[in-house]
C-alpha cells in the first residue's frame, strides 16, 4: 500500500543548500503565523458614531431655546463608542501605563454617560478630568469581550474634537481620531477583502517555490517527468502550498469579520455605568 502511495525515487542530497532552503522556508512559515497571531493584550476601537441629536438653528437664536434639566444648551450630541480587548489575555487596571480617555476638547459639556460591556464580571467606571474629558477605568475585561459607551454631550458648534487614547504598559500611545473612524474603516475594509485575495495567494506561491527548489536542487529530483511520481509525492509536494493557503484564507476572514461587525453579535448587554 505504502509502495504504490509512495513510489521508489532518485536523489542526491545537497545538505547545505536543503537546510537554506528549510531555513527560508521555516522563516516564511513564521512569519504567516506572527501576522496573524493576536497580541497578548491590546485595546482596540471596534466602532463608533456620532450623532446631532439637537441643534439651535441661527435665525431662530433669539427666540429658540434648548432646555434640559433646566439649563439652556446651543447643540447636543450624541457618541456611541465600542471598544475590544484585542489581545489573548484578560486586561486589568494594573495593564494600563495610561488609563483610557475619551476626549471631546472644545466648548463641550458631557451630559449623561452610559457605560455597559458584553460580560457581566467586566468593571468599568469612569471619571470626568474636566467638562469634556472623560477618564476610563477597567477592570477584567476578558479577551474579545467589549465596551460600549455612549456619551451624550453638548456643544457650541461641530467644532469639537473626540478622540480615544491609551497606553498598556510596554507599549507605544495609542491615539484614534474617532471623527475619522468612519473613513478609516471605510478604507480599512476595501484594504482588508483586497488582501484578503491576495494573500492566500502570496502566501500558497512563496511556498510552493521554496518546496519545489527543496525537491529539485536541495533533493535533486528530476521534476521534467509528472508521470513518473505516485499520488503519495504529489500530495506531500502540494500539501505545504494547500495547508497554508486554507490557514491564511480562515485567520484572515476571522480577522476581517471579527474586527468590523464582531460587535453587533454581542446578545446583552451588562451596565457597569449608567449617569444622568
Amino acid at each position: 500500500m505504502i509502495h504504490q502511495l509512495f513510489n521508489t525515487l532518485d536523489f542526491s542530497v545537497d545538505w547545505g543548500l536543503l537546510f537554506g532552503l528549510i531555513s527560508i522556508l521555516s522563516l516564511v512559515i513564521t512569519w504567516i503565523i506572527k501576522t496573524f497571531k493576536d497580541p497578548d493584550k491590546d485595546l482596540t476601537v471596534k466602532e463608533v458614531s456620532i450623532e446631532n441629536l439637537l441643534n439651535k438653528p441661527n435665525e431662530l437664536e433669539s427666540d429658540l431655546k434648548i432646555l434640559l434639566n433646566g439649563e439652556e444648551i446651543e447643540q447636543l450630541n450624541k457618541i456611541e463608542l465600542y471598544i475590544q480587548n484585542d489581545g489573548t489575555k484578560t486586561l486589568n487596571i494594573s495593564d494600563f501605563h495610561i488609563l483610557p480617555t475619551v476626549n471631546l476638547s472644545g466648548f463641550t459639556n458631557i451630559i449623561s454617560l452610559s457605560i455597559s460591556s458584553s460580560n457581566e464580571f467586566t468593571r468599568c467606571d469612569s471619571r470626568e478630568v474636566n467638562s469634556s474629558l472623560l477618564e476610563l477605568t477597567i477592570d477584567n475585561l476578558e479577551s474579545k469581550d467589549y465596551i460600549r459607551i455612549e456619551i451624550l454631550f453638548e456643544s457650541l458648534n461641530n467644532d469639537f474634537e473626540s478622540s480615544f487614547e491609551f497606553r498598556l504598559k510596554e507599549k507605544k500611545m495609542e491615539k484614534r481620531d474617532l471623527k475619522e473612524f468612519r473613513i478609516d474603516k471605510h478604507f480599512g475594509i476595501a484594504k482588508d477583502y483586497n488582501a484578503f485575495m491576495i494573500m492566500p495567494l502570496f502566501a500558497g506561491i512563496t511556498v510552493y517555490g521554496l518546496t519545489y527548489f527543496i525537491v529539485k536542487y536541495g533533493l535533486r529530483i528530476d521534476l521534467s517527468d509528472a508521470s513518473k511520481f505516485s499520488i503519495g509525492w504529489k500530495i506531500l509536494f502540494f500539501l505545504p502550498t494547500i495547508l497554508t493557503g486554507l490557514f491564511v484564507v480562515y485567520k484572515w476572514n476571522k480577522t476581517i469579520k471579527d474586527f468590523h461587525y464582531g460587535y453587533k453579535k454581542v446578545e446583552k448587554w451588562h451596565f457597569s455605568i449608567k449617569k444622568k
